[in-house]
């Protein structure tokens, strides 16, 4: 397979990175891609998703349709796919919606990363009168599969973070959901990050991961005034059910969302893939939405960033740290670090924050993160 679209130019919402343990190649979804060539055929008509290979995280494939609607009953969404190896088969989950019904996740399946996904069923793995949106999937230490899924802030207002146990073949849900916690309920320490100005809070993208010293923690995004944030929760007893605490800091705040985890095939690197949507607060556009992928390594409980891998992160910014962004857009080569490089507090890269500026919301201070 050619490899001919650069990775500062697969720039998609929602990115997921499947980093497949069976190919020990990488993918890439979504429901469009904007670079590269396209299909020239389609088998069928309505909404698409569509994936691109990597060998190396630096150099993708041209997009391939891996879905298509066809006769399936969702006409709109096709937002937030994330693809996972779960017993020998690949289940892409997904957001999905139509006229009269609300968006709820549902799973298909295929066995190669490339498809054809087919609908497992025709349920949904929601609960159906909930708004809801960017499932994914969590195994428990039993093996028995969840999914993790945001709540929508638009039906309940204070954006909810919930889980709800599936049956062993994803085909529907065999309970009832958890509200594990919500949006309002990350302070994220500085009063420069905030949830809304009545004081609740998004809540979308959950993602979960297991540490090495066996907390578990699930890394989720919220808005602020200054753009979208990425936060952690961790399980006080190891578990998926919780209680759930939030750290007073967030993993990322300058205007990124969607974050996900996958380790680099070669080294074991915990590699964080997330997007800038490349406007403010005010809706100044910035330069687009522009996926960024960040080593990142696990330390004292959290997940900590050291090293921006795609070289475009200056282009990429957002949220209150717009005006800062470089005159020139970054286009340095993706480069490598050596997982060995960084350990302890005093090797890993510090990012400190301009002033902040004052909104209707919050008057302008200085926010470190150290």
């Amino acid at each position: 397979m050619n490899y001919p679209v650069y990775v500062q130019d697969a720039n998609v919402i929602d990115p997921y990175i499947l980093a497949d343990p069976v190919s020990k190649k990488y993918y890439i979804y979504a429901n469009t891609f904007s670079c590269g060539e396209t299909p020239a055929e389609r088998k069928g008509t309505g909404n698409t998703f569509y994936a691109m290979e990597s060998e190396d995280l630096v150099n993708w494939s041209n997009p391939i349709l891996v879905f298509e609607q066809n006769d399936f009953w969702a006409s709109e969404d096709y937002s937030a796919p994330e693809v996972h190896y779960y017993r020998d088969r690949y289940y892409l989950i997904a957001s999905f919606s139509a006229p009269g019904r609300l968006r709820c996740c549902q799973a298909l399946v295929a066995d190669t990363p490339f498809g054809p996904f087919v609908p497992v069923s025709g349920k949904s793995l929601t609960p159906p009168a909930w708004q809801c949106m960017d499932g994914t999937l969590y195994v428990d230490p039993k093996g028995d599969p969840w999914l993790v899924f945001a709540h929508d802030w638009v039906q309940v207002y204070d954006g909810q973070i919930c889980a709800i146990r599936l049956a062993d073949d994803l085909s529907t849900c065999v309970g009832n959901p958890m509200i594990l916690f919500r949006g309002s309920e990350a302070s994220w320490g500085d009063d420069f990050m905030y949830a809304t100005d009545e004081g609740g809070g998004a809540a979308r993208a959950p993602w979960v991961h297991r540490l090495a010293d066996g907390n578990l923690v699930i890394l989720w995004t919220n808005c602020t005034p200054y753009g979208y944030a990425v936060g952690i929760a961790r399980s006080t007893s190891g578990e998926i059910y919780g209680p759930w605490e939030q750290f007073d800091k967030p993993v990322y705040c300058l205007d990124g969302a969607h974050a996900s985890l996958f380790r680099r095939h070669n080294d074991g690197m915990l590699m964080m893939p997330l997007y800038h949507t490349g406007r403010d607060y005010q809706g100044v556009k910035g330069p687009g939405i522009r996926t960024v992928i960040y080593e990142v390594e696990e330390y004292n409980g959290l997940i900590e960033i050291v090293n921006e891998f795609t070289g475009n992160w200056w282009e990429s910014i957002g949220g209150h740290p717009i005006a800062y962004r470089s005159a020139e857009p970054c286009r340095d080569v993706p480069t490598y670090s050596v997982l060995g490089e960084y350990g302890g507090m005093f090797a890993r890269r510090r990012i400190r924050w301009a002033m902040a500026p004052e909104t209707p919301h919050k008057k302008g201070r200085i926010a470190t993160r150290d």
